[in-house]
């Protein structure tokens, strides 16, 4: 996968606003491992279908606000940890959203 230019990330932005988009998250392998702990703070409270869907590698719906939102860094802290720890992607497409930190 690649990431996305700055460019792309504020064209994409301007397109969200205007139009839903369907996104989708898959985590991280570090990500799973932390689930699989148990012993994250922001973790902690996650709820179980999401813990499982998570391990199993399955892809998560986000919504595009969520996604705009992790964009601008107005997410809370556990869901910036989590989306921070995967990959968010367009739904049929192969192009990774990535807040390029």
């Amino acid at each position: 996968m690649k990431k996305l230019t700055k460019e792309q990330i504020n064209w994409l932005k301007a397109k969200a606003k205007k139009e839903d988009i369907p996104f989708m998250f898959i985590a991280s392998p570090y990500l799973c491992d932390q689930i699989s702990k148990g012993t994250h703070p922001l973790l902690k409270d996650l709820p179980d279908p999401f813990k499982l869907g998570f391990l199993q590698q399955r892809a998560v719906s986000v919504s595009t606000k969520m996604v705009i939102d992790f964009l601008e860094n107005k997410l809370d802290a556990k869901n910036n940890f989590i989306l921070s720890n995967g990959e968010i992607r367009v739904i049929d497409n192969s192009a990774k959203v990535d807040k390029g930190n």
